[in-house]
């Protein structure tokens, strides 16, 4: 089951999760009490933004967490890909040494299929690793897949059932995409690559010089090029 499908199922249970709506754009600080108070809870958390309509709006909220000490905003570069938009990558510290992938929905057409929603919302898992049928994990990141199962009462063949069928749905989903299921595992929202110049102008002032080898960076409190 991949992370995608493993929101799906959680959100079918309102009262298992921590979700909350903004208007317009939201400071880190907002943004952050929302993920604190599900890794509190135990729940996964969702931040719906209703009023931001247009890439340029989203890349603005990016750069409002980013500045944040929690945050992290990272450029992509999965292997094997081809394309001329640039996919972002979004981390919050849960704690010294663990943090979460949170997952980004938009409306765009630069987002993968699997990743598109009426509004932009990040969703996260805030806990830690809690799944007991998700072993391979990293040490220092949790995602959906890390999830809290217990209210679902999934036994190990139960959760196997669920994983093949959704696997093979997730993959042939992504087969018409431009981006590809490996991609999603990384992706957190996609943009073009005019929007994230737009976005590291503005983080300008946290530019690290990286070896000539690699594609640029930038890095900040919180945005990073990995």
């Amino acid at each position: 089951m991949t992370g995608c499908q493993f929101a799906a199922l959680i959100g079918q249970n309102r009262d298992r999760l921590v979700a909350a709506s903004f208007p317009e754009r939201a400071s880190e600080e907002e943004v952050s009490q929302i993920l604190d108070h599900g890794a509190e809870t135990r729940v996964p958390a969702f931040v719906l933004f209703t009023g931001i309509r247009s890439e340029a709006e989203l890349i603005e909220q990016l750069r409002i967490l980013a500045r944040g000490p929690r945050w992290t905003i990272t450029r992509e570069y999965p292997a094997g890909l081809i394309t001329d938009d640039v996919l972002i990558g979004i981390h919050w510290q849960i704690r010294d040494g663990l943090s979460s992938s949170v997952m980004g929905l938009a409306p765009f057409a630069t987002m993968p299929v699997t990743r598109r929603a009426p509004y932009v919302c990040l969703a996260a898992w805030p806990g830690g690793h809690d799944n007991p049928h998700w072993t391979r994990y990293d040490q220092d990141i949790v995602h959906f897949l890390d999830t809290d199962l217990t209210a679902l009462q999934l036994t190990r063949a139960k959760y196997r059932s669920l994983t093949r069928p959704a696997r093979r749905r997730a993959s042939s989903s992504c087969a018409t995409s431009t981006t590809t299921h490996a991609t999603t595992a990384v992706l957190h929202f996609a943009c073009t690559v005019r929007r994230w110049q737009r976005l590291s102008e503005l983080l300008a002032d946290f530019v690290v010089p990286v070896p000539s080898s690699r594609p640029p960076r930038h890095r900040g409190s919180g945005h990073r090029d990995p």
